[in-house]
């Protein structure tokens, strides 16, 4: 009887809104009571707009979807069987009813979660106690009882299911805190924790430090797993059919310069360990590495002859095992996006399933949302994708995807056939062809002109202009009625180009069936640039002609790159983190050493939708650092400098700058957050110290990797940077004992995702200033100050250059978001005098 699965109440409810729905399907989600039955209801998608992520974005296991036969007829459908199957996955349940709610077909029966074991708070502290394993098998071993209170910390967020925001200053030994209850959930719940972070050396020293460690202290073995993006991977696919046109056609798809050194690649895919790029010993060019590299449009699955030995599949495995994924940020917003709108597939999400994720450095978060959910079309990004189907060399020989597949086609001997492939080959030289090489100039044309007319607004043209889509350009004829026309006919050729390809793939795979003639690799590749020739369309359309109030867009030139990129990204990343993080898994940390302004944490949870979860739902929690700053750390500012916004400005900071080198003997990191400033200052230091030992280091003219270890490796060193040497650094002892700020670290007030965000407060009745300006500024220079202090025996000074931290109201926000340290301020000349009594102590 229907009444055993379903409440009266909940019937009565799935009645009226198919009514509604004049009598046509509604997909509706169920809560069930402790009896499993659903007892309320909510309609979820009507009609024909139904989609597996409206059906399956907020299920827990034990809900149900419901689904009505408008016919009467409730046997379950092809497409009725594939949902049910994702909703399974989740541990949902799956019924098909009648209009009339009389009639009930079960497809697949909720699951009732099995209880949670909880954690010890107390007993997984204890590992981090003077008397515990971790204590004996390291050398100086330091029980912090900071790094104890965020375990317990921790340990709650898992036992309660809360989403947790925890600071924990430079040294508190966040890591330890947060892998320990994270493993030992992991193994008594049998359940898989992701951690993600934002840098490579947070994952590095994961991998091959913190976990090796705690594999050797506790006595339950754990499996931990380095997981990367499937674009990291070769494909053995790809590799095999790109020797075969190698040996075939002596490279017909491919640029005569890139030959080499994708035969490299090939050899190398039969001999590496886990066919990924890391595995390589040099960085390939992108144009060949795309040729190779795992892409999901690509991909056959279990279809494919290589799939046993397949690297993306292997790494799959292996991370399918793991009780802990180590992640970044981009691939955990890849998988959360797939799971949002596909489900739980394991041959689509991205990473096995998971149920738990703490997020490292999580201060980054909201820029890697943005970044993800945001949408680009480039003039590159064109130009590179028809290009892959046909291009020209220096020597006007065609190359590409195309002039292989007709080379393919010239091959085949068989006259019934010869004349179809006579046609086709034709229709391919005749349209096809032109088409393409249509487009690529009609796209050079729109691009170029947008270039032409950045220029004009520019007037200087400096090294990035970006220009937000105001109602400037709605007013600007020559941008609606030149610039906009010639994009508008850009589209158009593109959507023609796509359904030609598309009756293309068509024929040429009837006649791989009928003549069996091995473009399997070819039509994947074919399939795969059609899908994407498709959503460049879409998105181009989208970006220009479509409006959206959640985004902005805005259209950018790099004079250096000679590049023009029209852009979007979401005015606020709070609804989707909302929907596709906080909502769905129960327990979400969210940890950093910079994540409160002035000591409250108001700042990050309105940019990351946190303040609009139940109170409930999260916790809040910062935990000092144990370094003795006060005694340890000299924070100088000096006033006798011009103000920032003065012409002057750089120019009068530049001595100032060296003579401190001079007192520390350099050892300095010199911060800045421009590069011009930068290299005026790098040029006059390297004049002013010449014939020292001081050693200048630029950024821009090396790695990232190798200037650090030259940082390090050579005594009294100076390195002179900007924004991405503010964090992610760690340099221990007295090769740093400096940090020098030029200027408060605002954002560029100029960039349109800075505008519409500033604009979107503003109208909202607040601050864009004091609410969101300077808080990002502020957790930026706690990043750079957080440079100089790495162990317990580290000492230094911080010399800030911006005069606004003491002349102006808001600069004591920094200073009070800073740990206590002693503060002088006056002229140079006095700051340095308590400068070399410091470092003379």
């Amino acid at each position: 009887m229907i009444f055993n699965y379903i409440t009266r109440t909940a019937i009565a409810h799935i009645i009226r809104n198919i009514d509604s729905n004049n009598g046509n399907e509604v997909f509706f989600s169920g809560k069930t009571d402790k009896n499993g039955k659903v007892h309320t209801v909510e309609a979820l998608a009507w009609g024909n707009d139904i989609s597996v992520p409206a059906i399956i974005r907020e299920l827990k296991p034990g809900d149900v979807v419901l689904h009505n036969h408008p016919s009467g007829d409730i046997t379950p459908s092809n497409a009725d069987i594939q949902i049910a199957s994702i909703v399974g996955n989740r541990g949902a349940g799956f019924y098909i009813i009648d209009n009339a709610v009389k009639n009930l077909h079960i497809v697949v029966n909720p699951f009732t979660p099995v209880k949670r074991k909880l954690l010890d708070p107390d007993a997984i502290a204890q590992m981090l106690g003077l008397d515990s394993i971790i204590a004996r098998t390291l050398p100086e071993y330091e029980s912090r009882p900071c790094q104890i209170d965020m375990t317990q910390a921790v340990t709650n967020c898992f036992n309660n299911g809360t989403v947790g925001l925890i600071e924990a200053g430079t040294g508190t030994g966040k890591t330890l805190a947060y892998l320990i209850p994270a493993i030992h959930w992991a193994l008594l719940n049998d359940e898989r924790i992701v951690v993600s972070t934002n840098t490579i050396n947070l994952q590095e020293q994961l991998i091959l430090k913190d976990l090796p460690l705690l594999k050797r202290c506790m006595d339950k073995e754990f499996t931990a797993v380095l997981m990367k993006g499937r674009n990291n991977y070769c494909c053995l696919r790809k590799a095999d059919a790109e020797e075969k046109d190698l040996g075939l056609f002596q490279d017909g798809a491919i640029a005569d310069n890139d030959f080499n050194e994708l035969i490299t690649l090939i050899k190398w895919s039969k001999t590496t360990k886990d066919g990924s790029l890391s595995d390589l010993h040099f960085i390939p060019k992108t144009d060949v590495w795309d040729r190779l590299k795992c892409e999901s449009d690509a991909c056959t699955g279990v279809l494919c002859p290589f799939y046993e030995h397949c690297f993306l599949v292997l790494a799959r495995r292996e991370a399918a095992l793991a009780d802990i994924l180590i992640i970044n940020h981009h691939l955990l917003f890849a998988d959360l996006s797939l799971r949002g709108s596909l489900g739980t597939l394991a041959d689509i999400a991205v990473l096995p399933p998971y149920t738990r994720i703490i997020i490292d450095e999580a201060h980054n978060i909201e820029e890697a949302a943005t970044d993800y959910f945001g949408s680009t079309v480039s003039h590159y990004g064109v130009k590179r994708l028809f290009g892959r189907l046909i291009h020209l060399t220096k020597k006007g020989e065609r190359k590409g995807l195309l002039p292989s597949l007709l080379a393919r086609l010239a091959d085949v001997k068989e006259k019934p056939h010869r004349q179809k492939l006579h046609s086709l080959r034709s229709q391919v030289e005749q349209e096809l062809i032109t088409d393409i090489f249509d487009i690529t100039e009609l796209s050079d044309e729109a691009f170029d002109d947008s270039a032409v007319y950045l220029r004009k607004k520019s007037g200087e043209s400096p090294d990035t202009n970006q220009y937000l889509f105001d109602e400037r350009f709605a007013e600007d004829t020559e941008w609606t009625e030149l610039i906009l026309l010639k994009f508008q006919s850009l589209i158009n050729r593109i959507q023609e180009c796509k359904t030609k390809l598309f009756k293309l793939a068509e024929a040429l795979g009837d006649l791989n069936l009928l003549l069996n003639l091995s473009l399997e690799n070819r039509l994947i590749e074919l399939s795969a640039y059609i899908r994407r020739i498709g959503e460049t369309a879409e998105t181009l359309n989208y970006l220009l002609f479509e409006s959206d109030e959640s985004v902005v867009k805005w259209i950018e030139f790099s004079e250096k790159r000679q590049a023009v990129s029209i852009r979007s990204a979401p005015i606020s990343v709070g609804e989707s983190l909302r929907k596709a993080l906080f909502k769905p898994y129960d327990t979400v940390i969210l940890t950093s050493a910079t994540l409160t302004v002035a000591g409250t944490f108001n700042f990050i949870k309105s940019r990351l939708g946190i303040d609009q979860l139940e109170p409930s739902r999260f916790v809040e929690q910062s935990f000092q650092s144990p370094f003795d700053y006060y005694n340890n750390v000299l924070i100088g500012i000096p006033t006798d400098s011009y103000p920032p916004d003065h012409p002057l400005f750089v120019s009068s900071v530049r001595p100032i700058i060296a003579k401190s080198l001079t007192i520390t003997h350099g050892r300095a990191f010199v911060l800045f957050t421009s590069y011009s400033a930068l290299k005026d200052a790098y040029n006059y230091c390297s004049t002013e110290l010449a014939g020292t030992q001081i050693k200048l280091l630029k950024q821009g003219d090396d790695t990232r990797h190798n200037l650090i270890n030259r940082f390090r490796r050579e005594s009294g060193s100076v390195l002179f940077a900007t924004s991405s040497f503010w964090e992610g650094v760690d340099v221990i002892g007295e090769a740093l004992e400096s940090i020098i700020i030029a200027r408060l670290p605002f954002r560029v007030p100029t960039e349109p995702i800075e505008i519409a965000r500033r604009e979107a407060i503003d109208k909202a009745g607040g601050n864009s200033f004091f609410e969101y300006t300077v808080p990002h500024a502020v957790i930026k220079f706690k990043q750079g100050f957080g440079r100089l202090i790495r162990h317990k025996n580290d000492r230094g000074t911080l010399l800030v250059l911006d005069s606004r931290v003491i002349t102006k109201s808001y600069g004591r926000t920094f200073l009070e978001s800073l740990p206590k340290c002693k503060i002088v301020s006056g002229n140079s000349e006095s700051v340095f005098e308590e400068f070399k009594k410091f470092y003379g102590s």
